[in-house]
């Protein structure tokens, strides 16, 4: 960067840091400026360019003045993989003060969510989202409004009762005293070794539900603190812990969700012998081989004994092995996923081989 680019930098960050938006737009006004690329550049040695910059400071009028002038890319990131959006939200969680706060959430958030929402699913480097970091937010600027005005549209979104009832009923098993039996069970000792595609599914689901109706107690998640007349720093600080925990409720209780219906699925393709759909698959032939393979796994990667782990993971191999899979449903999947599925067939196959490999050494 020679001087007089670091010169103009310099004039432009200090604009932003006064807060001075008419001396801003007088720069972005010369075409010495505009050559800069603003919209893409960092500006300082952390990578940020002037939106990032801007977003940190909780400078919301230099914000709207960059994205109406197209000045400010909210897709960009720094040297940390933060978007701009990411620096707006941890600026706003830092505040304590109740009026500053919902102020600051208006002003840097609600006012500019529609042109900065391209980044909400965009990850930091240490796997955040804005969106992740919007729900804190927001649960925060629902605890400070005190229910005398109406919500944000991703407010209405949430219901919290519905998720408990939901964690209730498919996350006790994580906190439960009967943790690992599950896993006995799916290594018994009469399994037959060559046990067929009907009989461990109808296996898999029979186990699951009796592993959940074992369960007679209930988690109740951390409910939010009740409305205070002060809200100091360590308040909030234990909401955004509590908002946390819960947010991780809700990802496990999905992630049973998604593992019961893969479950279900594979049961019923397994009970019927009409002609296969691409909706009747437990798995999509456009979806991920880890995140199936994780599926699969499920039930066997907390097993502790390596000869029951080999067991079970051998018992995997040979029920997805593209042949014994091929020689089951080929017939029946119809001709235009046919060969799509074969071959995520066969992915999923080498995935598990591949797990195998991996298991095998650690044991060593």
């Amino acid at each position: 960067m020679s001087s007089k680019t670091k010169k103009r930098f310099d004039r432009l960050i200090s604009c932003v840091k006064s807060n001075n938006v008419e001396r801003l737009k007088h720069y972005a006004r010369r075409k010495k400026y505009a050559k800069l690329h603003l919209d893409e550049i960092g500006v300082n040695k952390k990578g940020e360019t002037l939106l990032h910059l801007a977003c940190r400071q909780g400078k919301h009028e230099i914000v709207a003045f960059l994205l109406e002038n197209s000045l400010g890319d909210p897709t960009s990131m720094d040297c940390k993989g933060n978007t701009p959006l990411h620096l707006a939200l941890k600026a706003i969680m830092k505040i304590d003060e109740r009026n500053e706060y919902l102020t600051a959430y208006r002003k840097m958030i609600l006012a500019h969510l529609k042109e900065m929402a391209v980044s909400l699913t965009q990850p930091n480097l240490e796997g955040q989202t804005a969106k992740d970091l919007l729900d804190l937010a927001d649960s925060v600027y629902e605890y400070h409004l005190g229910g005398n005005e109406k919500k944000t549209e991703f407010s209405q979104q949430k219901d919290e009762q519905e998720w408990q009832k939901k964690l209730s009923a498919e996350l006790d098993d994580e906190y439960g005293s009967h943790w690992g039996k599950y896993e006995e069970d799916f290594v018994q000792e009469d399994v037959n070794e060559t046990e067929s595609y009907d009989s461990w599914a109808k296996r898999m689901i029979n186990e699951h539900k009796k592993k959940m109706s074992s369960q007679k107690f209930h988690i109740t998640p951390p409910s939010p603190p009740k409305l205070k007349p002060s809200w100091s720093t360590e308040d909030q600080q234990q909401f955004l812990r509590d908002e946390e925990m819960r947010n991780v409720f809700r990802k496990k209780a999905k992630a049973t969700q998604k593992l019961t219906t893969f479950l279900t699925k594979l049961s019923l393709l397994i009970q019927t012998e009409d002609q296969i759909k691409i909706s009747d698959l437990p798995f999509k032939p456009t979806d991920d081989v880890e995140s199936i393979g994780q599926l699969i796994l499920a039930h066997v990667k907390d097993l502790v004994d390596p000869d029951a782990k080999r067991k079970a993971l051998r018992e995997l191999q040979r029920l997805w092995h593209p042949d014994k899979f091929s020689q089951k449903f080929g017939v029946r999947l119809k001709e235009e996923i046919r060969e799509n599925v074969l071959k995520k067939v066969t992915e999923i196959s080498q995935y598990l081989n591949a797990f195998n490999c991996v298991s095998t050494v650690t044991n060593k």
